[in-house]
């Protein structure tokens, strides 16, 4: 359902909880050592190899195409990221392509979970966040929305548009969606609408959107609260309605937002979030500066510099500076898109039609000097995409997943709530979920 009242946005050319302590750094100094990026070929062979997002041996998205959240259930939000950072890299589309069929034919976990069952589609519990995710994966891979995965995607979450508070049903008011309870889940259903067509429709939620921001510039993390802001939720935000160029309120926010971010560098380059200065809040940021142009040059390139400190030799980065060396999959993923510096909103990497093709890649491992010739039949080709790439040819061979190094995890388990209710009495576990990632969801 859509608002009456609300007023009618235009978008141009559609190729398109946790509360943050944040630290401002005003004229910092960028870092006297020497600019050096990341190895993306490294982090994208980390992502379409490694085993669970927890670490214990299960599915990677170069065998199964989806991660797991604990032993057989699917974390199908994260696949999802894991699959926009292969997109932004554009180094591995035969890998992605595993991801997309995983999701478009709706297949199984090994505990007969599809995507439908995280998205709610269909049902009184549809996330209108989560929905638009699906959607968004859709359009950057070149499929179309209205008809992917089973369903009509961008019409699903027009239908969960709240028109009245009703905090018991999902919405925390007019113009948020359904149990969308994040900045980041809003701007995920606003991206997808946007880069559809469907702005009409859209108008609600964007100016939700927009009244969520603060004076400063900044958003919150949960849609609901106010006083925090968070770097993550801004660059979000501000990657949607950078979508509305016409639109002078949405320009504006988009605008100011991006001048809170680069205000709010750390002296050596990286970003503070939820739980300190992280990389994935540095990715994002880095996203969220890149709309400005070469407007905030420097301080991009001292948070490439940042980043490029917390890669590891597998090719994972640290979710942030100080503590063990222990790569994770989330802030993995959020580096490399925020490396590559392509919007969520303009992000394009088309996959080709999917045929049986036989590739022989040559991958050397990262804990080891031994080179290995690996011959594998895979399906995908890969297409034309907009984001930066490097020169060099990397295709991530299958390998299985007792080979590879299992590794702990340290952010918070993600997915629906009611999801990883059920799993849980499933399981028997007893166990507290928290925390940040949850609200990178969508």
């Amino acid at each position: 359902m859509k608002c009456a009242s609300a007023k009618r946005r235009t978008a141009r050319g559609i190729v398109v909880g946790a509360t943050a302590t944040t630290i401002l750094f005003v004229g910092m100094a960028v870092p006297a050592a020497a600019a050096a990026n990341p190895d993306l070929m490294k982090a994208v062979h980390y992502l379409a190899t490694t085993t669970t997002a927890s670490g214990s041996p299960g599915p990677s998205l170069a065998v199964d195409g989806y991660y797991e959240v604990f032993p057989q259930f699917g974390d199908f939000g994260l696949t999802m990221d894991g699959a926009l950072a292969l997109a932004a890299a554009g180094t591995d589309d035969t890998v992605l392509a595993r991801v997309i069929d995983f999701i478009d034919q709706r297949k199984k976990d090994a505990s007969s979970r599809s995507i439908d069952d995280y998205t709610g589609i269909g049902t009184a519990f549809a996330d209108g966040g989560a929905i638009g995710k699906e959607a968004l994966l859709a359009e950057v891979t070149g499929k179309n929305p209205r008809a992917f995965g089973g369903h009509d995607l961008i019409a699903a979450v027009d239908q969960t548009i709240c028109t009245t508070t009703d905090v018991a049903n999902g919405c925390a008011a007019p113009g948020n969606f359904m149990f969308a309870t994040s900045t980041f889940s809003q701007s995920l259903g606003i991206m997808a609408q946007l880069r559809a067509g469907d702005a009409a429709s859209a108008a609600p939620a964007i100016t939700y959107l927009e009244g969520r921001q603060n004076s400063a510039g900044a958003w919150p993390s949960l849609v609901a609260s106010s006083g925090n802001a968070d770097i993550d939720s801004t660059a979000m935000a501000a990657m949607a309605l950078a979508l509305l160029p016409n639109d002078p309120s949405a320009s504006a926010a988009a605008s100011k937002g991006e001048a809170w971010i680069a205000s709010n560098q750390a002296p050596d380059g990286g970003f503070i979030g939820a739980a300190g200065e992280s990389t994935n809040s540095t990715g994002l940021a880095i996203q969220g500066m890149t709309l400005a142009g070469t407007e905030y040059s420097t301080r991009i390139t001292a948070a490439k510099t940042f980043l490029a400190g917390q890669q590891n030799s597998d090719g994972g980065f640290d979710v942030g500076p100080g503590g063990q060396a222990v790569s994770d999959v989330r802030a993995s993923a959020q580096v490399v898109g925020g490396v590559v510096g392509t919007s969520f909103g303009t992000l394009s990497d088309v996959l080709g039609p999917t045929t049986a093709v036989t590739t022989t890649t040559t991958t050397t491992a990262t804990t080891t000097a031994t080179t290995t010739a690996t011959t594998t039949t895979t399906t995908g080709t890969v297409g034309a995409k907009s984001s930066s790439t490097t020169s060099t040819t990397f295709v991530t061979s299958p390998v299985s997943p007792t080979a590879v190094a299992t590794l702990p995890r340290t952010g918070g388990a993600s997915g629906r709530t009611l999801e990883l209710v059920g799993a849980f009495l499933t399981l028997g576990f007893v166990a507290v979920v928290a925390g940040e990632s949850r609200r990178r969801e969508g």
